[in-house]
């Protein structure tokens, strides 16, 4: 059985629950690439990083995000005015 983006993001979180901070990083990459619109993976690397006090990689997460967030919502304007 492959495991898919469930199995992926459950082992993620788990990551999270018990701080292992780079086995959530070995388990973020293929999720990304299997879920690449998924929020949560990014919301859950970021509070594993916040937990091991790595503020740096927890901003550019956010800023990732903003910049995902602004993107969309101009090429929705832009949809939506043509």
């Amino acid at each position: 059985m492959k495991p898919d983006g469930a199995i992926w993001c459950s082992l993620l979180a788990a990551c999270r629950v018990h701080k292992h901070t780079e086995l959530g990083e070995s388990v973020a990459k293929p999720l990304l690439v299997l879920e690449p619109g998924n929020p949560g993976v990014y919301v859950l690397s970021s509070n594993i990083y916040a937990g091991a006090g790595r503020c740096v990689d927890v901003a550019r997460i956010k800023t990732f995000l903003n910049n995902k967030e602004e993107q969309e919502i101009i090429t929705t304007k832009t949809y939506l005015t043509l």
